[in-house]
């Protein structure tokens, strides 16, 4: 998978994390504090902060995805060396 593409999903993913961050924060609001009247501003702030923190949660996926991609390690790799009775048991 190309790097380009799984930045996309990981910001694909955070549009769903969003939601989940409010709906916890939200929870945490409502089992600790009273039911205000202004309670319609508190709701847009805690989905701006849930919005704010599953953004920076896929920037720190998106930087680890390219310090992964720093190392020099590839995966294992298979050398085959002398007749081809090796290669006859992987095909």
């Amino acid at each position: 998978m190309s790097f380009g593409s799984q930045v996309k999903l990981v910001f694909v993913l955070a549009l769903f994390t969003a939601p989940v961050i409010f709906a916890l924060m939200l929870a945490l609001q409502l089992a600790d504090a009273p039911v205000s009247s202004d309670g319609d501003d508190s709701v847009l702030m805690l989905a701006a902060v849930g919005l704010i923190l599953a953004l920076m949660i896929a920037v720190l996926q998106v930087a680890g995805l390219g310090l992964i991609r720093l190392l020099p390690w590839r995966g294992p790799s298979l050398k085959v060396e002398g007749g081809d009775h090796l290669r006859r048991v992987f095909e």
